[in-house]
Order: C-alpha cells, then structure tokens, then sequence
C-alpha cells in the first residue's frame, strides 16, 4: 500500500487544479450603502466618502480609523477606488420620512484598496470572522419580543443593517417552538441554556442583547457577548430603538476587531510551521489544507513532513502566530493541542472529525 506521504503527493497535484481561489467568509467587505435622495452626479460624488468611510471601518474594524492621518490620502481620494455603483429602494421608514428615497451601492476595487490599506500600516480584519448569533429580547411596557429570522420589524432591519456595515455574519433564531429558548431565558441572561440553544446554529459567538423602554422615554440596551468561555458585558442607554441596536453591534464588532485585526506584512512573508495530528485519510489531509488556505493571514500552505497521522505544514504568513492561532481558532476544524509557546516553536493542532 502506497505511504499517505506519496498519495499526498498525488493528491496535491490534482486537487491544487481543481482548487477555487481563496476560500473565506463573503461578507461584503468591500461594499457600502449609503442613503440619498436622488440620483445626482453632485449628491453621489459626496456619498462616495461616506461609502469608503463604512469600508475603511468594515476592514480595519477601528470606527476612528477614517479620521486617522495614515489613511488621510485614501480617504480623500474615494472616487479613484469605485469599482461600480447603483440604486435601490430604501427599506428604512424613518429615512424615507427624511426624504432618503434612494440608497446607492459602492462597490470599491479590492485589490487596490487592500494594497493601499496594508502600505498605509493600519491594522485589518480580514474575511475569516465569527458567525454572530443574536438573541434579542425587546420589553416595551407590556409587550415582550424576541427577534427572529422571520421579523420584518424595523428593529430587525436595523440589525440586518448594522450587522452588515461592522462585516458580520448575522445569524438569527428561527420561529416557532424549535427556536428552544423563552423570552425569560433570554431576559435573565442564562448562559447555558442560551449556549445550548445556540450550538444547532452553528455559530462562533452569540451576542444577547435586552433592550427595554425607560422611564424617561429612552431605550436602554444591556448586552452579553459569548465566545468560547470569554464573556464580555456592556449597557448603554439611546434615544432611539434602532441606535441602541447599533451599539449592541458595534460593541461586538469592536471587541472582535481588538482580537482578530493584524497589521499585516509586506514584502516577505513570514513563516510559521504547523503540525496537525489525526490526519489518517486524504479526505483528513484535503480538509486540513484547505482550511488553513481559506484563512487571509495565510498566502501559502507547504506540506514539509508525513510521519503516521501527523502532517508538518510550512505556512507563509502575512502576520504573526499568536494572529495565526486566533483566526484558527474561529473555525471547528483544528483544535490547538499545546499551549502557545515562543517565537519560531511549532503549532500544534488537532484535526477534529
């Protein structure tokens, strides 16, 4: 029987042919909404700096990035970056009332934005960024809600929206008695029952987030953010429902960007070696690699050493291990096995079935 190593080999050959591009999570990154009320040249030419400013934040995950001087020259050159644009309807009630009948759409040019983003030395998120599941529990006097993917709600836009402009992944509860969980559960925070209700999702982190109507007239919103055994907690009172909803999304995406966002390399890349264990099949191996090529910080995957079930893998990395280790981290795939160790040791992670 042929070694795994020399079916490796065979296997690499014919499966790097058939490989897409960099694999990754769509989010839209390079993509913004802005509202208007028409569709003047004037009108759009200014909202093209409103787009960029919501990439620039999507891509950095830093809502101050816009204003910092290292990106002043990108920011006041948007216009060079449109890829494409175009209209739709405005969905939002409130901004048609203010006469935004219109939104544009700005596609803007990735690869040259990027390059500029990575030569102007500020840190970025790239694509690989954790499914975020919501429980939102609404009190408005009497009536108590719970946020689900069938809500056409303006609350519901308003997270779809903001969700999409901080680059997250929404995932949201289905309705009905599958969804597991009571507005109680959600209202008293009860982790395990929400995490267990969470796990048929699928997704990385969870985000609860109630929000209730005070006395003065205002909305308070109290959030929980759940990401392995990591619990971070925030409030924050708005005059608006929809704002609140807004800084329950920032609060996660900030918090996630302080965690994932690198200040990636240019030039040579750096290399990191990686030893993965369990790998007993090609199936085994093609899932390994191929995860380890979907994520951004890593632009080239080697296979250095075979022995048993354990694959040495040589990575070319645009950033540094303990960046490496994270965005491994988001997906179930590999499970590190070691603690972190120093500069130039080896990773090592568990391939999970």
């Amino acid at each position: 029987m042929k070694s795994l190593m020399t079916r490796i080999g065979l296997f690499c050959l014919l499966w790097v042919l058939a490989l897409p591009g960099q694999a990754g999570e769509a989010v839209g990154l390079y993509e913004a909404e802005v509202p208007v009320k028409g569709q003047g040249s004037d009108e759009r030419l200014a909202a093209y700096a409103a787009a960029m400013a919501q990439v620039v934040v999507k891509l950095t995950g830093d809502r101050g990035a816009p204003q910092s001087p290292r990106l002043a020259k990108v920011m006041a050159s948007a216009q060079k970056w449109v890829q494409q644009y175009s209209y739709r309807a405005q969905e939002a009630a409130t901004l048609r009332a203010e006469g935004y009948s219109r939104l544009l759409l700005v596609q803007f040019d990735e690869r040259s934005l990027s390059q500029a983003l990575v030569a102007a030395a500020v840190p970025l998120w790239g694509r690989n960024r954790p499914d975020m599941m919501v429980w939102l529990a609404l009190e408005d006097g009497p009536s108590r809600t719970l946020l689900t993917a069938n809500d056409g709600t303006e609350l519901a836009l308003a997270l779809a929206t903001h969700t999409r402009r901080r680059g997250l992944p929404l995932v949201l509860p289905t309705a009905g008695e599958q969804m597991g969980l009571s507005f109680a559960d959600v209202w008293a925070d009860a982790r395990q029952p929400i995490m267990n209700s969470s796990k048929r999702y699928g997704a990385n982190a969870v985000l609860v987030g109630r929000i209730s109507r005070l006395a003065n007239g205002n909305w308070q919103g109290r959030w929980s953010l759940y990401q392995g055994e990591d619990i971070q907690r925030w409030s924050g009172d708005e005059v608006e429902q929809v704002a609140v909803v807004a800084s329950g999304v920032d609060g996660a995406a900030d918090r996630f960007a302080q965690r994932y966002a690198q200040l990636l390399t240019t030039g040579t890349a750096n290399q990191v070696a990686l030893l993965v264990t369990d790998v007993t099949t090609l199936a085994a191996y093609a899932q390994a690699q191929q995860y380890l090529l979907s994520l951004d910080l890593i632009t080239k995957v080697q296979v250095t050493k075979v022995e048993g079930s354990e694959v040495l893998f040589t990575l070319d990395v645009r950033g540094d291990a303990m960046g490496i280790d994270r965005a491994i981290g988001l997906g179930g795939t590999l499970r590190r096995s070691t603690a972190m160790g120093g500069e130039g040791q080896t990773l090592v992670y568990q391939l999970q079935p």
